[in-house]
């Protein structure tokens, strides 16, 4: 399989050739996405009952992965290879090279590298080892990162209180106030971040509210956000969504790990996620 059987294909073409030809892959992207394969689906609990640190439960979940990648035979890794570079090349006009495997290994490398050295008390090596991986080869991962657009939408913030009548407690902590600011998940200590989602429900649950005793408040968005989607898509994958899950469902595992102690002030859940906060914002 080469390039120019694919050059010229429409996407749902490609598909069709992907479902024939990459069945293997095809298969296991859309089942990592419906969460069907238990040792690798979230909400990632065997982590509760891990007894080893962070580090340890990343590499053993690591292997995992690349165990199912490997029974994937290298035809159709070919396969998926050409057909990405025949879709970007065709849609952006460029030559890019893909090699979904290598790039897996690279970013399971650049988590692996950066949890340690921040273990080993050096975050700024921590950052310039994630950082490194995701600028290399022109962005290249950088790129490749799925991403949602709000334009015109809603998006909604909550807070454990009744009856707030000013606007401002809603808001993030003023920068004046930024000692009061905590280590949150996609946000460093003393830096304010203005946490919201896309309907007041998920706001409710991020916030784990489960009774009437909140505020809300609704922002509407005027312009254009961009924002970098680690979510599990829920619906029927095109190649390039199946390419991009596959790629990055090793950061999401990482992004997405329940704190195992909420009352500790030092989270090893939150490293990655926020060096990753730092490299994109």
């Amino acid at each position: 399989m080469t390039q120019d059987n694919i050059y010229g294909k429409k996407p749902e073409e490609i598909d069709q050739l992907l479902r024939k030809l990459g069945y293997a892959f095809d298969n296991f992207a859309n089942d990592l996405a419906r969460g069907v394969i238990i040792p690798l689906a979230p909400p990632f609990k065997d982590y509760d009952t891990y007894n080893g640190n962070l580090i340890g439960y990343y590499q053993q979940f690591f292997d995992k992965y690349l165990h199912y990648l490997d029974q994937i035979d290298a035809q159709t890794w070919l396969f998926i290879n050409c057909a990405i570079e025949a879709y970007i090349e065709k849609h952006r006009h460029i030559k890019v090279s893909f090699n979904l495997l290598q790039e897996v290994n690279e970013l399971i490398d650049a988590i692996m590298g950066g949890i340690t050295a921040y273990f080993n008390g050096l975050p700024s090596e921590a950052y310039q080892v994630m950082e490194k991986a995701f600028l290399r080869k022109e962005k290249h991962l950088l790129q490749l990162i799925p991403q949602i657009v709000y334009q015109g939408g809603s998006l909604y913030r909550v807070r454990g209180k009744c009856n707030i009548k000013d606007s401002k407690e809603l808001f993030h902590t003023p920068f004046e106030l930024r000692s009061k600011c905590g280590s949150y998940r996609y946000s460093i200590v003393g830096y304010p971040s203005l946490y919201v989602a896309g309907s007041l429900d998920t706001a409710l649950k991020e916030t784990r509210i489960t009774d009437t005793n909140y505020s809300a408040i609704r922002f509407a968005t005027r312009g254009v956000i961009q924002c970098a989607d680690l979510s599990l898509p829920n619906a029927d994958l095109t190649l390039w969504e199946r390419y991009a899950l596959v790629l990055f469902y090793p950061l999401i595992m990482a992004c997405g790990l329940k704190v195992k102690n909420d009352k500790d002030p030092f989270k090893s859940e939150y490293v990655i996620p926020q060096i990753l906060f730092q490299i994109i914002s």
